[in-house]
């Protein structure tokens, strides 16, 4: 009899969760780990970590007439490391 109770109640539980699981957003795509850089995004209420593949280079002498934010970043960098 205890058996009996025991199935059923976890056949009525996985029904349950069944039902429950329609209502549940889909589980986020896997993480690529050993991507170079990583961007948040978000739909809604939830969001995810999305791997960058491909990764724009860009050198500071790429960037022309803003020196002193120039500056102000290496120094900042300089004391951060």
């Amino acid at each position: 009899m205890l058996t009996y109770d025991l199935t059923h109640l976890i056949q009525r539980a996985e029904r349950v969760l069944e039902q429950l699981e329609a209502y549940l957003p889909p589980a986020p795509p896997a993480i690529d780990w050993d991507a170079p850089a990583f961007i948040w995004r978000r739909r809604g209420a939830r969001g995810w970590l999305d791997a960058v593949k491909h990764i724009a280079t860009i050198s500071p002498d790429d960037l022309q007439h803003i020196e002193q934010q120039k500056e102000t970043i290496t120094r900042n960098t300089a004391n951060f490391v």
